[in-house]
């Protein structure tokens, strides 16, 4: 490499645009994982056998909610606890509904690091090219007109800096971005227009929720609801356990003391584009959208929304993928919370696409038979 071209990657490399992924739940599903709410009640809450004295407690207070047999992501069990707040103290003490909470807890916790030790390693090599290409080179796969708008797309001139945030529990995704680093290096060099920009993979992932080890042990895991008004409870301030345990900010500072809410702002600040993989933009990760919807009212900022079952635009199913995408579109600036004056302004900076041309993983062999876990 000539001096020029040395210091001209220097230049480019000053001025990354930030493209943040943000990957949920959805991620481990995909890979062949059973890692959901209804595989959870399935296999260990709802299963048949005895059960403990808290966990029947629960069940008699929430039986007629649809959210705890009928419920599809894990934000909408949060929810049912949050709701079931309403009953403390007439029907259960607050000291007992944290006890039912930390045990719930504790099972999802097992369950999810029994589904984590699956995971066959290391990793095929044809899955670690389909990750890594699904990630630097996501505008590549959408329609000609996404491809355009999108601000991180191959033709971009500037360097782009991939980041990453899991709102899921386990490292699954960690060891595919591991792998894929360790194959071809976090740097590579895009040359655009004669001009050669440095991309980078960055290899810290944020887990504000925390993670879950193979041995069942959840390090600083945070599971319940986004703030205290989303209790039930009448009067939820005057509850000091529920509000120190199961608000997530709360949880990180008062009784992990993290800096894990604080590093997430950065990040999100930080960022021009969001990737939202495999999320259910569900009301107890509020505080994470409405971060991303301050970021969104700036005229910089960007959405990529990965749609499960969307068609193509070039497909024949056009009135369903309009539909899907006006539905999403819609979904996603109630969960930031953008007001009616900024709505169609923000609405053109959202691109939707589908999730299923991306980390394609189906055909693959990934994890191993599932295990039995009660």
């Amino acid at each position: 490499m000539t001096e020029q071209i040395k210091k001209s990657v220097e230049l480019v490399r000053e001025a990354a645009l930030i493209a943040l992924w943000i990957i949920g739940n959805g991620f481990d599903l995909n890979v062949g994982l059973r890692t959901g709410y209804q595989d959870f009640l399935n296999d260990v809450y709802l299963k048949d056998g005895p059960h403990s004295v808290r966990r029947d407690l629960l069940v008699k207070l929430v039986d007629e909610d649809p959210r705890l047999k009928g419920g599809k992501y894990w934000s909408d069990l949060e929810g049912l606890l949050a709701f079931a707040t309403s009953m403390c103290p007439e029907r259960v003490s607050e000291r007992d509904f944290t006890g039912i909470f930390e045990e719930m807890q504790k099972l999802f916790v097992k369950k999810v690091a029994a589904e984590q030790s699956r995971l066959m390693l290391p990793l095929p090599a044809e899955a670690i090219s389909e990750f890594r290409d699904s990630i630097i080179r996501v505008s590549s796969r959408m329609c000609p007109r996404d491809r355009r708008k999108l601000p991180c797309n191959l033709s971009v001139r500037e360097s782009i800096t991939w980041e990453f945030i899991a709102l899921n529990y386990t490292t699954v995704f960690d060891a595919f971005l591991r792998s894929a680093i360790k194959e071809k290096g976090a740097e590579f060099n895009r040359n655009t227009s004669g001009r050669i920009f440095v991309d980078t993979l960055r290899n810290d992932i944020l887990h504000p929720h925390g993670i879950i080890s193979d041995d069942s042990d959840g390090t600083e895991i945070i599971f319940g609801t986004s703030s205290p008004d989303q209790f039930g409870a009448e009067n939820p301030s005057e509850f000091e356990l529920l509000n120190e345990l199961w608000v997530k900010p709360n949880k990180n500072q008062v009784i992990y003391g993290n800096e894990k809410t604080e590093r997430l702002s950065e990040r999100i600040s930080n960022a021009r584009v969001f990737l939202l993989y495999g999320v259910s933009l569900g009301d107890s990760d509020r505080y994470i959208w409405e971060m991303i919807g301050e970021r969104m009212a700036e005229a910089t900022a960007w959405t990529v929304l990965f749609c499960h079952g969307l068609p193509r635009s070039s497909s024949q199913d056009s009135l369903l993928y309009l539909d899907k995408r006006r539905r999403l579109q819609n979904r996603f600036l109630d969960a930031i919370g953008i007001d009616d004056k900024n709505r169609d302004n923000v609405r053109d900076r959202i691109i939707v696409v589908p999730s299923d041309e991306y980390f394609m993983f189906k055909d693959m062999q990934l994890v191993n038979e599932a295990s039995d876990v009660s």
